[in-house]
């Protein structure tokens, strides 16, 4: 991986416009086998705020479909109105596929998106949902070549006990895994739930599928466990390609979990002429001025 984005990195970032054959990049001989389902590699488009991003990848996913029909896509936002928006933006181009968002049909909005996975349908869906990704819904995701487009940085790692209403006490983290109802992996530190270990867990429901799926692990150094929810990295590695569009990505916690989970990534940020082209600002650019420093 090293290597990787010693090679590459500097090769694509001076790039001036979107990645367009993604694909290419990550098919070549230089990653994997293009046969392969594996992950190729994720993209992280950095910028403020304001400068395209969302613009310029609905335009990209209309090239890549455009291109190879049978490419299958799944846009995840943290709002439920801007998915509207982009599936508006989608279905309005020429050759715009349709997409769909998940409906619960009385089983649960997880439960929408794996129908919709099994029709090989491109998909509209709320970071929230993406989070719970299950062992099938991640199967049905690589068996089908599925691209992910990830508007706004997700959350990838966060403390387990603010995560759910009410909120998991230290306390009731530490007698659980010494009533032996959470098993923790001495290896990974992954945490799992023993069925055997609590008879009445509706409480804790959330907790127990958290750990059935995968995202719950132990941390601790001195006194009380600590219980850390992390993302599950199969939840990426599923994926064909990823395209994540951010701001201020380096130092940031997604960048930290990529690293850890050895996810290699691409930034691609845009230089100061297309961030200020004529096109963009046009007619107020000429009344902004630069001091370049070193």
């Amino acid at each position: 991986i090293q290597v990787y984005k010693t090679r590459y990195l500097k090769k694509i970032v001076p790039m001036t416009k979107p990645e367009l054959d993604i694909l290419e990049h990550y098919t070549s001989a230089h990653l994997s086998d293009p046969t392969s389902k594996e992950l190729r590699g994720v993209v992280v488009y950095d910028g403020v705020c304001g400068m395209g991003k969302t613009h310029d990848i609905i335009d990209q996913i209309n090239r890549l479909i455009t291109k190879i029909p049978a490419a299958r896509v799944i846009y995840v936002s943290p709002f439920l109105d801007e998915l509207t928006r982009v599936g508006i933006a989608l279905h309005a181009t020429k050759n715009g596929a349709k997409f769909f968002r998940p409906e619960s049909w009385g089983k649960g909005k997880l439960h929408g998106l794996k129908v919709l996975l099994k029709l090989n349908c491109n998909i509209l869906t709320t970071h929230k949902l993406f989070n719970g990704l299950d062992a099938e819904a991640i199967k049905l995701i690589q068996e089908n070549n599925y691209h992910l487009i990830m508007d706004e940085e997700p959350t990838v790692m966060t403390l387990a006990e603010k995560k759910y209403k009410p909120n998991l006490s230290s306390n009731e983290v530490a007698t659980f895994i010494e009533n032996g109802t959470l098993i923790t992996d001495p290896t990974t530190g992954l945490v799992s739930w023993n069925p055997q270990g609590l008879r009445e867990y509706s409480r804790y429901n959330d907790v127990k599928n958290d750990c059935d799926r995968g995202n719950l692990i132990k941390y601790s150094d001195k006194g009380k466990p600590i219980l850390l929810w992390r993302q599950n990295p199969a939840s990426f590695n599923c994926f064909k390609t990823i395209h994540i569009l951010t701001y201020l990505f380096k130092g940031s916690i997604l960048q930290a979990y990529l690293d850890l989970y050895n996810i290699p990534y691409l930034i691609r940020d845009k230089t100061m002429e297309e961030l200020f082209s004529n096109n963009k600002i046009h007619p107020y650019h000429k009344l902004i001025h630069f001091h370049q420093t070193k």
